[in-house]
């Protein structure tokens, strides 16, 4: 992995690194290894992680389904205003002109 320094601006390559590093996971696996972690420890961090990644989808979907039905309550209403202003077809009767004999 390699950065170009552009007209000598070394602060924006060193951001530019880091965020390459962060996105490839570099620092988390140099974290990881920094110390010895047990079989347990690590499942015990893995179910913790699972459980807030399942906490924030559910939170995620509960959002949405409250989205959706503001939605629909919001168009069920507009329907029945559009239904009230209609005024009601009423069909007019037609004269015709008889010949008188």
């Amino acid at each position: 992995m390699y950065v170009i320094v552009r007209d000598n601006d070394v602060s924006k390559a060193a951001k530019l690194l880091k965020r390459k590093l962060h996105n490839e996971g570099v620092l988390k696996e140099v974290r990881d290894r920094k110390a010895f972690v047990s079989k347990g420890e690590q499942k015990r961090a893995a179910d913790k992680a699972g459980r807030y990644r399942w906490l924030r989808k559910r939170q995620k979907l509960e959002q949405q389904f409250v989205r959706e039905e503001r939605n629909q309550l919001r168009n069920n209403k507009n329907k029945r205003r559009q239904q009230h202003n209609k005024k009601p077809y009423v069909k007019r009767k037609t004269y015709t002109k008889v010949a008188k004999k």
